[in-house]
């Protein structure tokens, strides 16, 4: 056996991510075809066809079209007949390649496949061409094996008090991230502009981004051509999801690679991966600017490798919006100097629903193995960086072997709360805000405040509408400012 490894050790073999630039959407290929594209052109690139039509295991994510079971559908183009697996929405991506990995180890299984992909670019080029085309099929019975989230993502009352668009619940964050650090409103939108501008920069380069050629965002305020989305974002720092791309993996035990005589040359070896799943709702955190479960997750990492986030010599970042990428890049310890992205992001790689983490993964698996030795950092968020997971890779075998830990025990103990009141009404003090825009003006303002009920702290949220608050809301700091909570609105 290579290098006296266990015979069970599973290892990477095969990876490939597709961008489709399809003119002709009459032309173009669904979700469930780029799926199957992207395994065969995997397989071809690692001469591991053998491997393909030997698997025993498939994981697909759930996509933004309906299908219960889109693992089958691409097994059936290819012609196989693995077990198949269906990973809902709010199942982090880190889990499909941690449970490929671990039933590799166990003996469970000897050749696993992933894949996810979207093809709403293609559906949206037909609306604007009116032409008419073939949605992704539907599969005829679920799947196999389906895994779901715990629980939802957002409470009743964040749904209620209208926090049920992700990118208020990050703006939300955002804020809270400007005020924790002392800045101004001019001080923050510079550096959340030259963050994203840098991972413009990086998409730039990548032939399979899918915006290449972005407008500096500046001094990061809105323009007509970048109008403000959910303040203080602009449509440009949003994650793009209409896009056409898909990603497909092939994983093995090294028995089965060296049987079918994979070249070394494609191997890259999970060495760890982490979760948490703890699920603590952004209105219910005390510290909404934080998130130690994302440390928790490092802490693991470095104690089942010896290598630190910080210590990676890649890094991707799940990057759905800035203040992910801030929080995630603090409680890691990350230096902003240091390229955060391989990808570009997901506002300008691509952001495709419930599948950016396969693209960001087979970018680095590229990387890696440009650069024999080195070790790459993936990390996936699920809900308002409510769920965490990161995985350690390198084309250098883990000195221990692939291993797995879950730190939802941790996070939920380290993690300050106060309990959501849906019927507080009185003063409270700002945590975080947003406000909504219709067009170049205001629409909505949204505040989750603290308040004390019998010495313990309790949030609230609550809404305005009222013209001036609004213009004020957008042209001073509200952290920390006292308001009044009328029934679920509230007054400066």
């Amino acid at each position: 056996m290579a290098g006296g490894l266990d015979p069970r050790t599973p290892v990477l073999v095969g990876s490939a991510a597709i961008t489709q630039r399809a003119k002709d959407p009459a032309q173009a290929r669904d979700a469930i075809g780029l799926m199957a594209d992207t395994l065969r052109t995997a397989a071809e690139a690692a001469r591991a066809q053998r491997l393909l039509a030997k698997a025993d295991l498939m994981f697909a994510t759930q996509g933004s079209w309906k299908c219960q079971d889109p693992a089958r559908l691409v097994s059936e183009e290819l012609g196989i007949t693995p077990h198949t697996v269906y990973a809902e929405l709010g199942v982090l991506q880190q889990t499909l390649f941690t449970n490929a990995a671990a039933a590799i180890a166990a003996g469970d299984a000897s050749v696993v496949l992933i894949a996810g992909g979207e093809a709403r670019a293609r559906m949206a080029s037909a609306r604007r061409q009116g032409i008419e085309v073939a949605p992704e099929p539907e599969a005829e019975r679920p799947a196999d094996t389906v895994l779901s989230p715990a629980q939802q993502v957002i409470s009743k009352l964040e749904i209620e008090r209208q926090l049920y668009v992700a990118a208020r619940q990050y703006g939300m964050i955002e804020t809270a991230l400007r005020a924790a650090a002392g800045q101004s409103l001019e001080e923050h939108a510079r550096e959340v502009a030259s963050l994203w501008d840098g991972f413009a920069a990086i998409a730039a380069t990548r032939p399979e981004a899918w915006k290449r050629d972005v407008t500096p965002l500046g001094a990061g305020l809105a323009t007509p051509q970048n109008p403000w989305y959910s303040w203080p974002y602009t449509k440009q720092h949003v994650s793009y999801w209409t896009v056409d791309q898909a990603a497909g993996f092939i994983l093995c035990s090294v028995e089965a690679a060296e049987s079918a005589g994979i070249p070394r040359e494609h191997w890259v070896f999970p060495h760890a991966a982490v979760e948490s799943n703890a699920m603590i709702m952004l209105s219910e955190r005390a510290e909404p600017h934080r998130s130690p479960a994302i440390a928790a997750n490092g802490q693991a990492l470095a104690g089942l490798t010896g290598i630190a986030p910080a210590d990676a010599d890649y890094v991707d970042l799940y990057s759905c919006f800035p203040s992910a990428v801030r929080v995630q890049a603090a409680e890691l310890t990350l230096s902003a100097d240091r390229p955060l992205t391989v990808t570009g992001g997901m506002s300008f790689g691509g952001g495709p629903l419930n599948n950016y983490v396969l693209q960001s993964t087979a970018r680095m698996m590229d990387v890696l193995r440009e650069n024999p030795g080195t070790t790459g950092l993936v990390t996936s968020v699920s809900g308002m960086i409510t769920k965490h997971g990161m995985g350690l890779w390198s084309t250098t075998p883990a000195n221990k072997g692939f291993q797995v830990a879950d730190v939802s025990a941790q996070a939920l103990a380290k993690t300050p709360t106060a309990a959501a009141d849906a019927g507080y009404e009185g003063p409270a003090d700002v945590v975080a805000y947003t406000v909504t825009y219709e067009g170049d003006l205001p629409q909505t303002g949204i505040a989750i405040a603290r308040a004390a009920q019998a010495g313990a702290p309790v949030h609230t949220i609550a809404v305005t509408t009222d013209q001036h608050l609004l213009a004020d809301l957008v042209s001073s700091e509200w952290v920390g400012r006292r308001i009044n909570v009328i029934g679920d609105g509230f007054t400066g």
